[in-house]
């Protein structure tokens, strides 16, 4: 399987229980925010979608289906075949044509849509976490 994943990290130096549950709160709110720019078609990328604890101080944000990797990076993946499934341990290169998304269910479908959000949230996910700090 590939994954694909968005990193959120803190640097704190003291994990308390407010930063845990901010911490927490953040990533499942930058998914929700994610989840409107990945490409869906039958949902199963959107839905693949969880987080994990990736080490100190760290969450991601991982799409865990085949066909993730290329969904991301826009680009329609061949063998030298031109097969789009491969054995196990098998590569594909990408090759230039670019994909074209549905956006009937997610108008904002796009490739690289962990970077598409972080341009229009970012903003937001910032505020956020400094109003966690305030209550």
């Amino acid at each position: 399987d590939i994954i694909t994943k968005i990193t959120v990290k803190f640097n704190v130096n003291k994990f308390n229980d407010k930063i845990r549950n901010m911490h927490q709160k953040l990533t499942e709110e930058i998914k929700k925010d994610v989840s409107q720019f990945v490409p869906y078609r039958s949902g199963e990328l959107d839905k693949s979608a969880y987080i994990r604890d990736a080490g100190e101080n760290r969450k991601e944000i991982v799409w865990h289906t085949p066909y993730s990797r290329f969904q991301y990076y826009g680009r329609v993946m061949r063998d030298a075949k031109g097969r789009a499934w491969v054995g196990k341990g098998e590569r594909k290169p990408y090759i230039s044509n670019k994909m074209k998304y549905n956006t009937s269910h997610h108008p904002k479908a796009t490739a690289f849509w962990t970077i598409e959000a972080k341009k229009q949230y970012l903003t937001k996910w910032a505020e956020q976490a400094k109003e966690f700090f305030h209550d």
